[in-house]
């Protein structure tokens, strides 16, 4: 195995990393063995550096890893992939690889922005953003975070990773800003990502937020609340179906926005105990368990940061997801019923014998799946509304033709919302 010392990694330092395995090796080597590591482009893996040849000299690798360190001093900001060759004299047996993200003057730029933020009273939200890419590359260098985002269908670029650089660069310009005695964010339009520090999970959050242009801060508008599926995070839906979401906003005065959930596969809450065939999904383990509750505590607590600066109107906030947002809809739904207007789940087909469906009496509810979903089914999305049909439920279903998990619920926004513009709690 390789390690490094640092998964985002300052490059004006000097960088280390390990050759180390985790049982005895059986394999004795004829001529000695030698490990050549040198970093690559992530994506095409074209070597732009080689780092250095090594003769390994320890046989236990388990307790005496093999270490070594070199400069990046000078390669470009970006996602590499560090390589290590190992051979047996001139024999290939192994190449090992992991990914890094190199950013110049990392801890420096930190040190300088926070010397500048101290010195601010206030602006709790803007400094939150500012703060956020060196508290990330923290949380990624712990190991809570990955930093290359696994593909996924509903991501609009595959392997994508957090450009750094691009967000230290606006962290300096909020900044600037910030000590001009300007909060360039608060109550700011249009589409922007926001960052609030969550207590529980001792880091700092992402959310995304949608404004209107008919927003002035005195009219009191609706607030539409959006649960990404699984794999995806709070950007993802405005990337792939920005026109479709921000026009309908546009067009019916709707605020938007879309929390991380804590993690891309936080599940929203719904994997709790009590809710029916969502705990297929649960796992019972701790560490999950704590994921599951931080996943519904940071939707809950964007809804409460977003509601008080915008001054939404609370009788009209309404609760959409797709997928694994389809589950945290249903189950955050029922939970808090009192606080939604309308709620519109969207292929997921988690409510059945065990949910506590009368939590959902006198709450409107629209449901939508594709009639080509392979991910969740069509026949499940027919039984659930058999099922809901049987409890005494009148509910809107709208069963997209030729419609796919990620496309179904984009096809119906503009039915959703219609159906959301329907009802005031």
């Amino acid at each position: 195995m390789l390690r490094t010392s640092a998964i985002v990694a300052d490059s004006n330092r000097t960088f280390y990393a390990q050759l180390t395995q985790s049982y005895g090796a059986g394999y004795p080597p004829v001529n000695g063995l030698r490990l050549r590591v040198a970093l690559a482009e992530f994506q095409t893996g074209k070597e732009v550096r080689e780092l250095g040849t090594y003769s390994v000299t320890s046989r236990d690798l388990v307790d005496s890893p093999f270490a070594f360190s070199a400069s990046l001093e000078g390669v470009t900001d970006g996602a590499y992939k560090l390589t290590a060759d190992l051979s047996d004299g001139n024999a290939p047996q192994r190449r090992l690889s992991v990914n890094v993200l190199l950013v110049r003057d990392l801890e420096g730029q930190r040190s300088a922005i926070e010397q500048r933020l101290a010195k601010i009273k206030g602006g709790d939200s803007t400094k939150a953003t500012i703060r956020y890419p060196f508290d990330y590359a923290r949380v990624i260098n712990l190991g809570q975070r990955d930093l290359i985002a696994p593909p996924n269908p509903e991501s609009a670029i595959l392997n994508e990773y957090f450009d750094f650089s691009a967000q230290i660069r606006n962290s300096l310009a909020l900044l600037t800003s910030l000590e001009s005695g300007k909060e360039p964010l608060v109550q700011a339009k249009g589409e922007h990502e926001r960052h609030y520090a969550f207590a529980e999970a001792g880091e700092i959050m992402p959310y995304t937020v949608y404004v209107p242009a008919r927003y002035d801060g005195k009219a009191k508008l609706p607030l539409v609340v959006l649960l990404h599926g699984g794999g995806a995070d709070n950007n993802t839906y405005f990337k792939r179906r920005g026109p479709v979401l921000t026009q309908a906003a546009e067009q019916h005065g709707f605020i938007v926005v879309a929390p991380m959930g804590y993690r891309p596969t936080g599940g929203w809450g719904a994997m709790s105990p009590g809710f029916g065939p969502a705990n297929l999904l649960a796992v019972p383990d701790p560490a999950r368990a704590r994921t599951n509750e931080l996943s519904e505590q940071d939707a809950l607590n964007v809804v409460e940061l977003v509601a008080n600066e915008y001054g939404v109107d609370r009788s009209r906030m309404y609760l959409m997801g797709n997928s694994m947002g389809g589950f945290g809809t249903w189950y955050l739904g029922a939970k808090y019923a009192d606080r939604w207007a309308a709620i519109a789940p969207a292929a997921g087909t988690s409510v059945g014998e065990g949910f506590p469906v009368e939590r959902l009496k006198g709450l409107p509810i629209m449901y939508t799946n594709g009639d080509k979903d392979m991910t969740v089914p069509v026949e499940g999305a027919r039984t659930m509304m058999a099922f809901l049909r049987a409890k005494g439920f009148d509910i809107p279903y709208n069963e997209i033709k030729d419609g796919t998990h990620d496309m179904s619920v984009w096809q119906a926004l503009p039915t959703i919302f219609d159906f959301f513009e329907q009802h005031k709690r």
